[in-house]
């Protein structure tokens, strides 16, 4: 039996359940997908060699292989977690994916490192942009809220939720290019919120949130009406950044001559971009640079300011707005 689900714009056959993702009824898909525990499932004639990119030689945990065949290269992937090790392989059509997890790694460990870090390296070895960002739909726009980890790019998105509006997408940004034409994919309706957000947005709960099993220290929220499910063409992107004071009053600054290490270094899964993809992504950030306003938010590290931060953004918008109205 096979199960079937859409997020990042992929079509998706499971050979299991994926409690985090609604069902999908289409089932022409662009990812089959097998979850296994038995090594047997490994074409063991493939020959592995590591694959060492700048970024895996500060990553301990996380190893990268590459075996050549006449139909081109299969990659695999190997996570050692808390739990336990997951593996994925791909084919060179990225279109089968195997996964294979030790017994002790909890179906609910693998969703949660399915919709994130699995499915970040199969979209970057597609050779589809992706950065670390949550993205709000504001006047039919893909709004990025990008920056560093912890930076509040969740946090500010629920803050939109909670002033009504919708949520594209929490943790990675999927960006599909066409000519001049930036489309922003749908995610999947949760989001990720660590302990003094929950507990600003959710004072008075006593449901047992989800735990994200790659950060423990955070767990998924139901968006359930917040949540955007088509595509939005990108409007703008603003990198959370600090003020000098955890209390100081948000301000934006036009990011002008740094937009591309700001957008590089805000890249999802930039530790398997070998160096093909990364002349591939270099020419797509180039575009967006170009064409995208990117702004930079300065707030304070205080939760209670969010809602100021997300009136800061409006104000921001509309200010882009009216300009591009005067050219």
């Amino acid at each position: 039996m096979s199960y079937c689900y859409k997020i990042y714009g992929l079509k998706i056959k499971s050979s299991r359940t994926i409690e985090l993702l609604p069902e999908h009824p289409d089932c022409i898909t662009d990812l089959n997908i097998i979850w296994t525990t038995d090594e047997d499932a490994l074409d063991n004639e493939l020959e592995w060699q590591p694959v060492v990119t700048r970024q895996l030689k500060e990553k301990e945990r996380i190893a990268f292989f590459r075996a050549e065949t006449p139909d081109g290269p299969y990659f695999k992937v190997c996570f050692f977690t808390d739990f336990g090790k997951v593996a994925l392989i791909v084919d060179p059509a990225k279109i089968n994916l195997l996964i294979l997890h030790d017994m002790e790694v909890s179906y609910s460990h693998l969703d949660s490192f399915f919709v994130g870090s699995i499915l970040g390296c199969i979209l970057r070895l597609k050779g589809i942009l992706c950065l670390h960002a949550s993205v709000i739909n504001i006047e039919g726009h893909a709004i990025l809220l990008t920056g560093k980890k912890r930076s509040g790019k969740s946090s500010t998105a629920k803050a939109f939720a909670e002033l009504g509006f919708k949520i594209l997408s929490d943790d990675i940004a999927v960006i599909t290019i066409t000519d001049n034409n930036f489309l922003v994919q749908s995610g999947y309706p949760k989001i990720r919120l660590r302990p003094k957000p929950l507990e600003l947005f959710y004072p008075d709960s006593n449901y047992e949130f989800v735990t994200v099993y790659s950060h423990r220290d955070s767990k998924y929220t139901d968006l359930n009406s917040s949540f955007w499910n088509t595509p939005l063409p990108l409007g703008a992107i603003y990198i959370l950044g600090e003020t000098e004071g955890p209390n100081d009053p948000p301000f934006i600054t036009t990011i002008s001559a740094e937009r591309m290490i700001h957008l590089h270094s805000n890249t999802f899964a930039s530790y398997i971009i070998t160096p093909d993809l990364q002349k591939k992504e270099f020419e797509m950030l180039g575009r967006i640079a170009r064409a995208i306003p990117v702004q930079y938010l300065h707030f304070g590290r205080n939760i209670n300011l969010v809602y100021q931060q997300c009136e800061t953004i409006l104000e921001d918008l509309k200010l882009l707005k009216d300009h591009k109205a005067e050219l």
